[in-house]
């Protein structure tokens, strides 16, 4: 197909998909992930993008930084810096335990020392961008409750954005292009907090939001062109073990760091649901330790169906503790 009508119909087909998963209430991001699936099925992008697949990845790259570029503007680092304290001791335990759970359990199954650590760092990321929509949309993104959540988890990414770097280092060659990638997303998040405490008024960030939406969801589609639905069919005990892992990990860390902060055990559950959610950064991941050869294809797309589900969950669970309980946040 022209490249031009390539670049168009990947460019549209992803919002026009969108539009139909929020006719029952699916949130935005998981619209693009749905769409980047669809996309990368055998027959349509063998059609679609084939063809110019080199530079569908660059899109996909640079579309990442804008990704992580918005979740940064709807982040709030004034709220963030109120709750230090607490957001420091859910991110220390939500980050260390899941971590742990996974490598042990991958190590323990007869996986490489190598692919155990790149399970444990995807288990230990959450996803800023999933939460932050979510809380923007429900005016909640200042509560106290919803800046621990994405508090906690930027320190999450952080670690294992950390861990994945020097583990990588020391027992795989990553190409220096990769290592940029992933730094260049943390610096994007970072550059977004920054415009986010300039900008004025909230219309500001949906005005950028407006600006991104023809690039973002490249990235999704990048992810969707190494996605592979038969291993799902060849191997659906992995895909299982990694849901039970991912979700097991994060509910076990929150709640065992509850009596070291101020929240209630309500909170701290709705807290667990946030750090399950999973986003961007772990998809990043997955994504160049998949095309490095570092894990197999199996394991990269059960890890992607597992952030389909961690993601989508938590949107419909803090509609429903906010309808419960008005001050939950607070």
């Amino acid at each position: 197909m022209d490249l031009i009508v390539t670049l168009v119909v990947l460019a549209v087909l992803p919002h026009l998909i969108c539009k139909l998963t929020s006719k029952v209430n699916i949130p935005h991001v998981i619209g693009l992930i749905i769409s980047g699936l669809i996309i990368g099925i055998p027959p349509v992008r063998e059609y679609l993008i084939e063809p110019h697949s080199d530079l569908v990845f660059k899109l996909g790259d640079i579309a990442l930084f804008c990704l992580m570029f918005l979740a940064g503007m709807k982040s709030s680092l004034k709220e963030i810096y109120y709750e230090t304290k607490d957001e420091t001791i859910i991110a220390l335990f939500a980050a260390v335990i899941p971590f742990l759970l996974g490598f042990l359990v991958f190590k323990l199954l007869g996986f490489s020392l190598l692919i155990s650590i790149i399970v444990g760092v995807c288990m230990t990321i959450t996803s800023e961008a999933t939460k932050a929509e979510e809380l923007l949309d429900l005016r909640k993104i200042k509560s106290k409750v919803g800046s621990a959540m994405l508090a906690s988890g930027i320190l999450d990414d952080l670690i294992g954005l950390i861990i994945f770097i020097l583990a990588t280092s020391a027992l795989a060659i990553v190409p220096i292009n990769d290592y940029l990638l992933l730094l260049g997303v943390l610096v994007s998040f970072f550059v977004g907090v920054m415009v986010q405490r300039k900008a004025k008024k909230i219309e500001k960030i949906a005005d950028v939001n407006n600006l991104f939406k023809l690039i973002i969801p490249f990235f999704f589609i990048s992810m969707g062109m190494y996605f592979n639905f038969e291993s799902l069919i060849v191997n659906p005990t992995l895909l299982l073990l990694i849901i039970v892992v991912a979700v097991v990990g994060k509910f076990v860390s929150v709640f065992l760091a509850k009596p070291f902060t101020t929240f209630s055990w309500a909170q701290t559950k709705l807290i667990g649901w946030a750090m399950n959610s999973r986003g961007a950064m772990e998809l990043a991941i997955a994504v160049i330790a998949l095309r490095n050869g570092l894990i197999p294809t199996d394991l990269y797309s059960s890890i992607i169906i597992m952030t389909l589900i961690t993601t989508i969950l938590f949107p419909f669970v803090l509609v429903n503790a906010i309808k419960k309980n008005r001050k939950i946040m607070n």
